[in-house]
C-alpha cells in the first residue's frame, strides 16, 4: 500500500538546498508512519532539546570545543545511541520514535547531530556512504568526518 507523501515534504525536497529544513523534513517522513504526528511540535521539541548545546560556548570557541559540546549533549546528557537490538526496527528511522526512545540508526542520529552542530555554530553537512551515513564538519583546521 502506497503512502501519500505530505505536500510540505515535497515542497522541502523540491526547494533550495536548505539544511535548516532537515529536521522538519525528517519529521514529515515520520508522519507517513504516524499520521497524527504534530510535525511543528516535533520540530519545536528538537529545538528545545538541543538548544542547551550553546550554553557555556564562547563566541570564539574552537571547533573541537563545539563538537565536544554536541557529543556531550546528544550522547551523554540526552542518552542517544545506536540500537543494541533490532537495527531494522522501523522506530529507529522515525524522528518522533527516536526522540522518545533515544535510539536511532545513523541517518536519524545524524539529523539530530547536524541540527545540534548548527546550533553550536558549526558548518556541518550530511555525507551519504554506501550502507551508512556520516557527518562532515567544515572547520578552519580542515575537514572533520564524524560518525554519530
Amino acid at each position: 500500500m502506497a503512502v501519500p507523501v505530505p505536500a510540505r515534504l515535497l515542497e522541502i525536497l523540491q526547494g533550495e538546498d536548505d539544511a535548516s529544513l532537515l529536521t522538519e523534513a525528517a519529521a514529515w517522513v515520520a508522519s507517513t508512519a504516524h499520521p497524527d504526528l504534530d510535525v511543528p511540535a516535533c520540530v519545536t521539541e528538537v529545538e528545545a532539546m538541543l538548544a542547551p548545546v550553546r550554553e557555556g560556548l564562547a563566541e570564539d570557541a574552537p571547533t573541537r570545543e563545539r563538537l565536544l559540546a554536541v557529543n556531550a549533549l546528544l550522547f551523554d546528557h540526552l542518552g542517544f545511541a545506536a540500537p543494541d537490538g533490532d537495527y531494522y526496527d522501523p522506530r529507529n528511522s522515525y524522528l518522533n520514535d527516536v526522540l522518545l526512545r533515544r535510539c536511532g540508526i545513523p541517518i536519524t542520529l545524524s539529523v539530530l547531530y547536524l541540527h545540534a552542530g548548527r546550533l553550536a555554530g558549526l558548518d556541518m553537512h550530511g555525507v551519504s556512504f554506501p550502507g551508512h551515513f556520516l557527518v562532515r564538519c567544515e572547520a578552519p583546521e580542515g575537514l572533520i568526518v564524524l560518525d554519530p
